[in-house]
């Protein structure tokens, strides 16, 4: 894993406060080799004067010291930087009122600190304001998501100390200037990158491993991304950036398609790209549990549990009954019915559209994240149509297999004896043919019997 040690920091811009034994080790080496303050001060080409510096090497200074003269003065005396890593307490840039305490030096380049430079091009700002150094805002209205933000920057660089814990009650989250510089640093990016027509995701945040090519795309999902019903989708109007994150999911399989719909562009991950991508995300969440997507996972959860049910029904009206039951019981909205009976949201709205023409539901308010809430206008059953049809996922493809192992038969015959319609029958059919396990005889003939190979 990569590492950013201290002399790897932009050292130009950054203080730091010294545990007090390496400041004494420091003035003792320089006693030991019978070095002065001018003679030093000149070594090190410093830029502030001499009376600065000596005030910067008192042991009594109240104030953090440059980084950059106390890297001059590790190299003048042949003291390790790692010596210096261990005994820093806090760091901060010079004008900053929020200090890194208890800082992760070396800090380590986890799939989790590329997920923050992808957080601040997705949801954030980077503010760059004459006589300051520049510094990332990170925005977001979900509580949970957004605090959950700040355990992934403590998590990378350590506790962060904030004078006010404004971030509790506020939509956006201040990152102190220090943090901001060094994931700049890293990339070789500036202020104007992370501008929404600009953002690029760096070439070498894309050669990264699996692991962190995936957080990147986890945080552009929270913040930018839907997670419909059978889908995920990512709209954003830089078209270079998301064939950036188009690149990402084909290095790791997901079944994607990318639209152009003028200003508007949409990345969309397909079922079986999703499906894919949560087994993958959930491997990543169990080693870092900071990538946790918050209600987005929840969502994601019920459409891979809908699509791992093992029972399927093709009975019509058995649905459009369930929901008038659940409506005789209170009022709900769409998502409040697609997650009790396992169907998608769209199916859901069909129906809901269907018995709203008819007069039976009608729409009473907007509840949770817009969506509409019904309510029961007018109790009416409908008639169940094929009963028994109910089945479990694959047993329709065996039982045909089963019934050709004893004969060859037509479509309708098949059909027939399964009791299935001859056009979802055929299908099957159809499919099993392309996978060689059975085969048409006579096709001139009418009608086509089918055959086990």
């Amino acid at each position: 894993m990569e590492e950013i040690h201290i002399n790897d920091f932009p050292a130009g811009n950054i203080t730091v406060l010294l545990k007090d034994d390496f400041l004494e080790r420091i003035l003792a080496e320089i006693k030991k080799k019978r070095l002065n303050m001018p003679n030093l001060h000149r070594k090190l080409n410093s830029s502030i004067p001499l009376s600065s510096f000596e005030s910067i090497m008192m042991r009594n200074y109240p104030n953090f010291r440059h980084l950059w003269i106390l890297l001059g003065l590790c190299e003048e005396l042949k003291i390790p930087y790692k010596d210096l890593e261990k005994n820093i307490s806090s760091y901060r840039t010079k004008k900053s009122r929020n200090p890194i305490v208890k800082p992760k030096i070396p800090i380590f380049v986890t799939p989790i600190f590329d997920m923050l430079i992808a957080h601040f091009m997705a949801d954030g700002h980077c503010f760059h304001i004459l006589g300051r150094d520049p510094y990332f805002v990170y925005v977001k209205y979900d509580k949970y998501l957004r605090l959950n933000f700040l355990k992934k920057l403590e998590a990378v660089f350590g506790e962060i100390e904030y004078s006010k814990k404004y971030y509790l009650e506020r939509d956006r989250i201040h990152i102190p200037s220090s943090i901001s510089s060094i994931l700049m640093k890293r990339f070789d990016l500036n202020p104007k990158d992370f501008l929404e027509k600009n953002a690029r995701i760096p070439q070498k945040m894309l050669r990264h491993e699996k692991e962190h090519i995936l957080a990147i795309l986890i945080a552009f999902i929270i913040d930018e991304g839907n997670i419909d019903s059978s889908q995920i989708s990512i709209p954003i109007q830089n078209k270079d950036l998301l064939l950036d994150l188009k690149f990402i999911c084909d290095k790791l399989g997901y079944e994607n398609v990318f639209r152009d719909y003028g200003k508007r562009k949409c990345l969309y991950i397909l079922s079986k790209g999703t499906k894919k991508f949560w087994k993958d995300y959930k491997k990543l969440k169990e080693k870092y549990p900071e990538v946790d997507m918050g209600y987005k996972e929840r969502i994601l959860l019920d459409f891979i549990i809908r699509k791992g049910k093992k029972w399927r029904t093709s009975r019509q009206g058995e649905n459009k009954n369930k929901i008038i039951e659940l409506l005789k019981e209170s009022p709900r909205t769409v998502i409040e019915i697609s997650k009790i009976l396992q169907i998608s949201r769209q199916g859901t709205k069909h129906h809901l559209k269907q018995l709203n023409e008819k007069g039976i539901v009608k729409i009473d308010g907007i509840g949770y994240a817009g969506s509409h809430i019904y309510v029961l206008k007018k109790y009416n059953k409908f008639p169940v149509k094929r009963k028994g049809i109910s089945r479990q996922k694959d047993v329709t493809k065996n039982n045909v297999l089963k019934v050709l192992e004893k004969r060859n038969l037509t479509t309708r015959q098949i059909s027939n004896t399964l009791d299935i319609n001859m056009g979802t029958i055929f299908q099957f059919l159809v499919k099993l043919e392309k996978k060689g396990k059975i085969r048409r005889i006579g096709k001139k003939k009418k009608p086509v019997t089918w055959s086990l190979i």
